[in-house]
């Protein structure tokens, strides 16, 4: 097979390259029918560079957060020795490229089935912003996105919003979990077809972003503008490549100046929420419960530090009522769970004294807390790996990497265990806080397959990468082309967590996405 695919792609490239120089100096009114340059890269397949392009930008990425967490600003106690954590993130990081290396081989292939870009864009964008004003209302309280009122107090917003959501009955949010499939198909065609749709459906898809970036705004979180700056360049440049969109200098430009806006928006949204966010570890150069500090934070002293322990204190006793009575706390019992902040004080001093001796904490400047708070978030998880490495496997039967398939599961059958087998929830009791911290991808798979099944999974994802990719660049797998969207934001979020099957709407999207590229693909059509 392997010969017969080499003599397709020479005859397709001769029969191309033929063509242009008999056009170049045939006569007028016998100019010859040009193959479709559309179909050259199913045929002939994508170049090496293009090929590895991804899998090598995040393997140097995976290795890059897993340096950060040993060489980095922030310091994390390890006192069981680093020996075990850098064997498995070294078993990850190969598992992953020797996957990538196997699914990038071969050709990519077609969808066998034609599907509707255009119409499909605009039906999901439409349901996207017929969504947009009951999302607001359930999220911030508003039926319009107000981002304009939540820059001023962003850690206000953010932790009125968390209450809203845990309280309020989300019905918008089933809505938008049967509809995930179609919800999220709008931003990967959207941007990888761009050149095919008309005007109307462009200026919508426009509207749906920006208002999807203020709602979020709204909520006082920064992950959509994160998301988009992620997205963007990979689908323009897959679109480049597969002769989909192919861009001119002009619009090159016009692409680096919306990913510059996006890096610039995200960077301010991020930096004042490092900065207004209550009890933000950047702020005190310390993360509570674990014990990691900055290096050479001479303005962050010991008050308030011993403040930023008793709040630790007060919010594990607030979770423990909170699990205990399963049920949200009323403001009155958390007020009594709480401790009055002119009784945080150091022993042998008063209050009084304390305010006139202890020095003023320097806070950091917001360029600088954002620098600190992106170290701190791509390294901390590696910690919580180095934790639960040291304890033993307790199976969750499938459930321990979903955050919202444990809730279900305990629902449905009344155990509360589902709720505390995964890894992160069982090491807080070293310290770690699972609501707080992210704890990387690689202790929620394993709560399901054991560390050293993790990193065959982590092959896995490698291979899939690999072939979704593949796919793309061949220009004639829209599937692909959707289905990519989500594996990009599970690697960006491999520091983090399982970003694909945290929430209902990842649980019910991915695998849908999944299974209709599975379904749909089939070989590359080969001339004669």
């Amino acid at each position: 097979m392997s010969g017969t695919i080499r003599a397709a792609r020479t005859s397709a490239l001769q029969q191309y390259n033929d063509a242009r120089f008999v056009k170049s100096y045939a006569m007028p009114g016998r100019t010859p029918k040009l193959p479709d340059v559309n179909s050259l890269p199913l045929l002939c397949g994508p170049p090496r560079l293009a090929r590895y392009l991804l899998g090598s930008t995040f393997l140097v990425y995976f290795v890059g957060t897993a340096l950060l967490y040993f060489f980095g600003p922030w310091q994390y106690p390890m006192a069981l020795g680093r020996g075990r954590l850098i064997a498995f993130v070294i078993a990850a990081h190969t598992a992953f490229a020797v996957g990538y290396f196997f699914g990038v081989r071969g050709m990519p292939r077609a969808a066998g089935r034609t599907l509707p870009v255009e119409t499909l864009v605009l039906f999901s964008v439409a349901i996207q912003l017929a969504l947009l004003l009951p999302t607001s209302h359930f999220a911030t309280g508003h039926w319009i996105p107000n981002p304009w009122r939540a820059a001023s107090n962003l850690g206000a917003v953010y932790t009125d919003s968390l209450h809203r959501r845990s309280t309020e009955m989300p019905y918008v949010n089933y809505i938008r979990i049967l509809l995930s499939p179609i919800l999220v198909v709008a931003v990967p065609l959207g941007v990888f077809y761009w050149d095919r749709l008309h005007r109307f459906t462009k200026w919508l898809f426009a509207v749906s972003v920006i208002g999807t970036l203020a709602l979020y705004v709204a909520m006082g979180t920064n992950s959509a503008g994160g998301e988009w700056m992620g997205l963007f360049p990979w689908l323009v440049v897959a679109s480049h490549i597969a002769g989909v969109h192919r861009l001119d200098r002009k619009g090159w430009m016009q692409a680096a100046a919306v990913q510059c806006l996006s890096i610039v928006f995200f960077g301010v949204l991020f930096s004042a929420s490092m900065v207004q966010r209550s009890g933000s570890f950047v702020q005190t150069g310390l993360m509570t419960g674990i014990g990691a500090k900055l290096e050479r934070q001479p303005g962050v002293d010991a008050e308030p530090r011993r403040a930023l322990r008793d709040g630790d204190l007060r919010d594990r006793a607030q979770a423990a009522t909170r699990k205990a009575i399963g049920r949200e706390l009323t403001e009155e019992e958390m007020r009594k769970l709480s401790l009055p902040q002119d009784r945080v004080h150091l022993r042998g001093t008063t209050a009084a004294t304390e305010s006139k001796a202890a020095p003023r904490v320097t806070a950091p400047s917001g360029s600088r807390s954002g620098l600190q708070g992106l170290a701190a978030y791509f390294s901390q998880g590696y910690f919580a790996v180095y934790l639960s490495l040291a304890e033993p496997f307790v199976p969750c039967y499938g459930v321990g990497n979903s955050v919202f398939l444990q809730r279900q599961m305990a629902r449905l059958t009344g155990n509360q265990r589902f709720l505390e087998c995964s890894y992160p929830v069982r090491i807080e009791k070293r310290g770690w806080s699972a609501s707080v911290y992210w704890a990387t991808i690689y202790p929620w798979i394993a709560s399901d397959v054991t560390f050293p099944g993790t990193a065959a999974i982590v092959f896995l994802i490698g291979w899939l990468s690999a072939r979704v990719w593949l796919d793309v660049l061949g220009g004639q797998n829209p599937f692909a082309v959707v289905l990519l969207a989500p594996i990009l934001l599970m690697l960006y979020y491999f520091p983090a967590h399982n970003r694909m099957l945290q929430t209902g709407e990842g649980v019910v999207a991915v695998p849908a996405l999944l299974l209709a590229w599975l379904l749909t693909s089939r070989r590359a059509v080969l001339p004669g």
